[in-house]
């Protein structure tokens, strides 16, 4: 049976909360880096999960999103069996993929620190019992989504340790979950059009569409203009769609000094 983070459940909302412990750690091109310090837990921390295939949880998600004011980019509708448990196969396509292909889609696995499933999405994922057995909870299973997208390979089977505790050894061991200490994009080089078959292309595909991306952007460069958009960054940022929030971070002035 999987050894799942510390979860909270909130009864008078028939909510389960899972932590998955994402971290801040993307970096960007030009070079802008975001902190990975600590900072307050929001709404823009929250995915939200509502089954369509339950009238509870549509009820229940909908005043969850209203009342917290979660994003509605970070409100993610799955199409799942209505039941306590489903198999394991059932809980990949219809849980973990969605919620995988969500945070991916919309770049939120370094924003998302909790999972909020509602009523009406299985509690169990269907296995065997015993030391090796794969039976599970499904909020145990998405503890580990973030290692499964990140390409670390997780046995369906035996006890996994939760990487967050530390047990009898110092907190001066505690570590902060992530596969690697720095993730630069590339997000332009001068005017260069470059697609290379290790999937390295610039400008960078999404570059166009993501706040956190143009908004720096703009401050120090606006009248740059993409080389296949053929437009300035301060038009595609009066277009732009997403409407994440974006924070300036307080870097030390030497950081930018010639």
């Amino acid at each position: 049976m999987r050894q799942p983070l510390p979860a909270a459940f909130d009864h008078a909302t028939g909510l389960r909360h899972s932590g998955i412990g994402l971290v801040p750690v993307l970096t960007l091109a030009i070079f802008l880096f975001l902190p990975t310090t600590a900072r307050a837990q929001t709404a823009q921390n929250v995915l939200l999960v509502i089954n369509e295939n339950s009238a509870d949880s549509i009820k229940i998600g909908e005043h969850y999103a209203r009342t917290r004011s979660v994003p509605a980019g970070q409100v993610v509708r799955i199409k799942a069996p209505v039941a306590e448990a489903v198999s394991r196969p059932a809980y990949q396509a219809s849980i973990e993929a969605p919620i995988a292909g969500w945070l991916s889609r919309y770049l939120l696995q370094d924003q998302i620190l909790f999972i909020v499933l509602t009523k009406g999405i299985p509690l169990r994922v269907d296995g065997t019992s015993g030391q090796a057995g794969t039976v599970a909870s499904v909020d145990s299973e998405l503890t580990l989504l973030y290692r499964k997208m990140t390409g670390v390979p997780i046995s369906a089977a035996g006890h996994i340790d939760n990487p967050y505790y530390l047990n009898e050894r110092p907190l001066s061991e505690a570590r902060r979950f992530t596969p690697r200490t720095l993730d630069i994009d590339i997000l332009f080089y001068g005017d260069a059009i470059i697609s290379a078959p290790d999937d390295l292309h610039i400008p960078h595909l999404l570059a166009a569409e993501r706040a956190f991306v143009l908004r720096p952007l703009a401050d120090i460069a606006p009248e740059y203009t993409h080389p296949t958009l053929y437009r300035r960054v301060s038009e595609l940022l009066d277009d732009l769609a997403d409407d994440h929030e974006v924070r300036r971070g307080a870097y030390p002035a030497h950081w930018f000094e010639g």
